[in-house]
């Protein structure tokens, strides 16, 4: 008869994975189950033990991030992320250089949010001192996976305080429609430009597709 041990591995999951999304969590969980039976005990994890889980899980968790970088996701978790951005935020020029803006008061949410060892190893991967109106360095500067995930949310309004300070932060402007026409796509700005040099070409371009100037 299989032994069957009573674990939980949602709570073992979710202190492993601290950072984890609940969505995240899950797939690992349901990758770590898939591993379960297809290896010779079977049965799922119900049959394994503490330690065997955790190990488990951590494959599952490999194979998951795996599939994301595959299907182009980032490699960060949620949690990752919104740490990165506070640390620009708080400890670069982003968080410096703003006028009416209090550096200090940053500092302090940072620390209060994350704590003081998260607290110090941002002073120190961004190079910066006790002295708040000096800007630190971005650690993450020319890291391509790092500036992917950090443009994945851009949820500040449009404003110009915004376009100098959080450019990567508000959405970007809807790409002009294209034109299908004889040699490839046409946008609407290169339909206008010909308007301006050719008004009766383009005119008759437009016609031929449907649009009008």
């Amino acid at each position: 008869m299989t032994k069957t041990y009573d674990v939980d591995v949602e709570k073992m999951a979710k202190e492993k994975f601290p950072d984890h999304s609940p969505e995240r969590l899950a797939a690992v969980i349901a990758q770590a189950a898939k591993l379960g039976k297809a290896m010779p005990e079977g049965g799922g994890l119900a049959v394994f033990d503490v330690p065997q889980i955790g190990a488990l899980l951590a494959v599952a968790d490999r194979d998951v991030l795996e599939a994301e970088k595959l299907k182009g996701h980032s490699p960060f978790t949620e949690a990752q992320t919104e740490k990165m951005r506070d640390i620009l935020d708080t400890f670069t020029k982003r968080g410096v250089k703003p006028v009416n803006d209090n550096p200090g008061e940053r500092r302090n949410n940072f620390h209060k949010k994350y704590g003081e060892a998260a607290y110090q190893e941002a002073k120190k991967i961004t190079g910066s001192t006790d002295d708040v109106r000096v800007a630190g360095r971005n650690p993450w500067k020319g890291n391509k996976a790092v500036k992917r995930a950090l443009k994945g949310e851009r949820d500040l309004p449009d404003t110009e305080f915004n376009r100098v300070f959080n450019a990567d932060r508000i959405p970007l402007p809807p790409k002009p429609p294209k034109v299908k026409v004889k040699g490839g796509p046409m946008s609407m700005t290169e339909l206008g430009a010909l308007y301006k040099s050719d008004p009766a070409a383009a005119r008759a371009l437009a016609a031929a597709n449907g649009l009008k100037i």
